[in-house]
């Protein structure tokens, strides 16, 4: 194929359907890692080989291939598990002690030991804040000024069922992930009970910038100004629809943007687990 974008999702269909023969054939069994914490380094990693790693044996992944929106990156960040992608590779590294820098975005192998103690100590202040983010378990989602937000982890609804939550009667709503979408707001708001937005695809629509394709990344952003004003817009319509508004995408967990949501008046972030208590953090300290 031709096209990045219908290439992407080749390899998502190439993978599902691989799965699907290995389970029917009775081969579906999972990969054996080591019995040690390793790193794993790969040309490329499937969404289904990521989902079925041991996480208490996986400390990070790091790949040649991949976007850093593709869908394996993002369940990585699902997981918790920091990960790399479009790193030149070496077979030689197989074996040697390295550090996945998930903040700074660097992958450093056998490093001296000054060097790895100082990534020690910032694992262990890392480790220090989580903790501190703990106290915040159970507390409402509320600013100084008294706004309250909900935020919402993925989880499936048969689960909730099966630890005992009640569910109510079940809203109807739409996603907003193209830009006609964002335009119609105001039509489409009179349809449903709520808009979710869809911050990945809104970002790579508006911006025509396909965020499977790893040699775009440096043109994708997330933050732009177009992206922001459709954001708004989809806000200010459902709001004067008398519905609510969520945004359900990376954008959710962006802290640096948190603030600016809140002004803009969302209702709603959904987040994955992992980024509750961060984002929860963020809200109790915005005015």
């Amino acid at each position: 194929m031709d096209e990045e974008y219908f290439k992407a999702r080749a390899i998502d269909v190439k993978d599902i359907t691989n799965r699907v023969i290995a389970v029917l054939c009775g081969n579906a069994e999972v990969k054996q890692m080591s019995d040690e914490p390793v790193i794993i380094v790969a040309d490329d990693l499937a969404p289904s080989e990521t989902v079925q790693m041991d996480k208490s044996k996986l400390l990070a992944f790091v790949t040649r291939l991949g976007s850093a929106n593709s869908h394996t990156a993002i369940l990585a960040r699902t997981m918790g598990i920091p990960a790399l992608v479009g790193v030149e590779i070496s077979e030689d590294w197989d074996g040697k002690i390295g550090v996945v820098d998930g903040y700074e975005g660097k992958f450093v192998v056998d490093p001296e030991i000054p060097v790895l103690e100082e990534y020690f100590k910032k694992k262990a202040s890392d480790a220090e804040q989580k903790k501190l983010l703990l106290a915040l378990k159970g507390k409402e989602n509320i600013t100084k000024s008294g706004k309250k937000i909900k935020e919402i982890s993925k989880a499936i609804r048969e689960e909730l069922l099966q630890e005992g939550f009640q569910i109510g009667d079940v809203e109807e709503g739409i996603m907003i992930e193209t830009p006609v979408a964002a335009l119609l707001s105001d039509e489409l708001a009179r349809e449903v009970d709520f808009f979710s937005i869809g911050t990945n695809d809104l970002t790579q629509y508006t911006l025509a910038i396909d965020r499977q394709n790893a040699k775009l990344d440096s043109f994708y952003d997330a933050h732009h100004p177009a992206v922001l004003k459709f954001i708004q817009m989809v806000i200010n319509n459902a709001h004067a629809a008398g519905i609510w508004a969520g945004i359900c995408g990376e954008l959710g967990a962006d802290l640096e943007l948190t603030q600016t949501f809140i002004q803009m008046g969302i209702d709603e972030l959904s987040v994955s687990p992992g980024c509750i208590l961060p984002l929860r953090k963020k809200i109790r300290e915005t005015d």
